[in-house]
């Protein structure tokens, strides 16, 4: 049974529909990348799992399994119990994440809180633990700190250790290395990878590096224009495909000693979904395969 089942999803802000026809899965213990260029609902898709679309938005339509439950049909009240304990969330912007008027410690510990301890002492234990885990050198004193004195790559550390805080059984990761330099968005995405391995918990990667999710990733999902394409096994290297929209990803990547030069994906929604999926052979082999199927 899949951790999470995503089906048909459709969102609209102030009535305009945004989001239509979005289906994803992700198995337990999986990394799946949701790809695509600015505007293609990546960012939508994983706030609506969870209930934290903005006000002038809706979910009109689509079912959201997490296990045995129906996320879609949920009120937030019943939702606050789920976010931190069961899936945790990477926002994309540290900088914005953070309440600049609180401490680390204090932020970290009201997650805690929030879900239910309440021992100061163990929540200072915890919160000490924590920051060590997530990498920070001296816990005592970052705890202490506010958001303005970390780093860009600290600030991110610190909201993937409130993720983790509850040891949740799915991540949602939403650009999480967006605002830092190459060597820093090593570091980060090392760490999640560490976590997850250790704690046996799946991640949902929202990226538009087309490069962090072939190598990340068990699955890459890639979406065009609030519509999606679903696929199974991530390749060793991307493959040269056939259709607009996946000549379009291959097309515009950025160039690495010599390849086509970029060109923009051309059209509307597609009226189509394409899978792509590798297979493991004897020997280590791997083959892809696309295949295309009509969507709503």
């Amino acid at each position: 049974m899949s951790l999470l089942e995503v089906h048909d999803l459709a969102v609209s802000y102030d009535g305009r529909r945004a989001l239509h026809g979005v289906s994803l899965s992700v198995e337990p213990g999986e990394v799946v990348a949701v790809v695509g260029g600015s505007g293609s609902g990546k960012s939508t898709t994983a706030h609506a799992l969870i209930g934290l679309l903005p006000a002038n938005a809706t979910l009109d339509a689509g079912r959201i399994l997490f296990g045995e439950n129906d996320l879609a049909g949920w009120s937030q009240h019943r939702l606050r119990a789920v976010r931190g304990s069961q899936i945790g969330l990477v926002p994309q912007d540290p900088a914005n994440s953070l309440d600049p008027v609180k401490s680390i410690g204090a932020q970290l510990g009201e997650v805690l809180r929030i879900h239910g301890e309440r021992d100061r002492r163990t929540i200072r234990t915890r919160v000490l633990d924590l920051l060590a885990r997530v990498g920070l050198p001296d816990p005592e004193t970052r705890a202490r700190q506010y958001p303005h004195e970390l780093s860009g790559g600290m600030r991110q550390r610190v909201l993937i250790a409130a993720a983790i805080a509850l040891r949740p059984r799915l991540i949602i990761a939403d650009e999480p290395t967006s605002a830092l330099d190459v060597t820093v968005q090593r570091r980060v995405l090392d760490l999640i990878d560490d976590l997850r391995a250790e704690y046996g918990t799946a991640v949902l990667l929202v990226t538009h590096d087309l490069g962090v999710a072939a190598v990340r990733s068990d699955r890459v999902v890639v979406m065009r224009t609030a519509a999606w394409s679903s696929g199974a096994r991530r390749p060793r290297s991307w493959p040269r495909p056939g259709s607009t929209t996946r000549s379009g990803c291959w097309t515009t990547r950025p160039p690495c000693r010599r390849g086509p030069s970029g060109s923009p994906v051309k059209g509307g929604p597609p009226s189509w979904c394409a899978t792509w999926s590798r297979s493991s052979a004897s020997g280590g082999a791997r083959s892809a395969r696309w295949t295309a199927r009509p969507s709503r």
